[in-house]
């Protein structure tokens, strides 16, 4: 079996391994194919692409858009052209409006009495920033012993989710994808927090959708099952991603997933190689 992963992050937003390393890793540990995917970011992809090329893997070029819709409704793009302008345009917006949200975030902690340098947090990350990276600034003060307890004891609790940032709508974001060439893939979606409607009445109505990620490290075999149902009816493309992003998610191994259940899930679930995307991109 080979080997790949088309879902993964590098220090440019939330990963801790830096473009060049996390191919380093990829071709370390045997992968064939990576396919970068920040957040809100495609910077990442020329470094990765450079070192790819002296290593002998293919570094496919990618993004993870957050969508305005829902809860953890992300679109990944795979395949895109990073200079595309339209899609350029509006994840630099989307980047830019992170770092606002920090300031945001901060000045919502200081009234919990957990004091941060917004400015320093920007500073801290290569590009696109985050809560990984306030999750940090809390570890290294003393508010917080793990990133986990940051999110569980602050990021998750209901105020903090009223603080909103710019985010592109997922149809837009589709519609930017394609205009860049790329696939538009649906990000884990056992994780989307629908609230008006199932999981198929979401896919049936995407109709820009091309493919679903149904092999994907926090999936169950039951979920992966229903997952392929729906790409099934639906005619949509089958991708396989980790989530890699190094010590910020520790449990999650670059290309095998959580304790090698990406290969579990592949072997259990043996897919017609035509429907794979990671074909339609190499």
């Amino acid at each position: 079996m080979k080997l790949y992963d088309l879902h993964t992050h590098s220090n440019i937003s939330d990963g801790t391994l830096s473009p060049a390393e996390l191919v380093q890793k990829a071709h370390s540990e045997g992968l064939t194919a990576i396919a970068l995917t920040d957040h809100d970011a495609a910077i990442g992809y020329t470094e990765a692409a450079v070192k790819g090329e002296y290593l002998g893997i293919h570094v496919i070029s990618g993004v993870e858009i957050s969508a305005a819709e829902y809860n953890e409704l992300h679109i990944l793009g795979l395949g895109i052209d990073i200079n595309s302008s339209g899609l350029k345009a509006e994840i630099d917006k989307c980047a830019e409006s992170r770092r606002s949200h920090i300031y945001t975030i901060c000045n919502s902690l200081k009234e919990k009495g957990v004091v941060l340098d917004a400015d320093a947090i920007i500073a801290s990350a290569e590009y696109s920033v985050g809560k990984p990276h306030v999750a940090n600034a809390m570890i290294q003060k003393g508010y917080v012993q793990t990133k986990q307890e940051a999110f569980d004891k602050y990021f998750e609790t209901p105020e903090m989710k009223k603080l909103k940032k710019y985010k592109i709508g997922y149809k837009k974001a589709a519609e930017l994808i394609h205009e860049a060439g790329g696939l538009v893939i649906l990000a884990h979606p056992h994780k989307i927090e629908l609230t008006d409607m199932t999981l198929e009445e979401f896919v049936s109505g995407f109709t820009e959708l091309d493919g679903i990620e149904a092999f994907y490290s926090e999936h169950s075999p039951q979920q992966t099952e229903y997952i392929l149902e729906l790409a099934q009816k639906y005619d949509l493309l089958i991708s396989c991603g980790s989530d890699f992003h190094g010590a910020n998610k520790p449990n999650i191994e670059l290309g095998t997933g959580i304790s090698g259940s990406l290969v579990k899930l592949r072997e259990q679930f043996n897919v017609d190689e035509k429907r794979l995307v990671i074909n339609a991109l190499i």
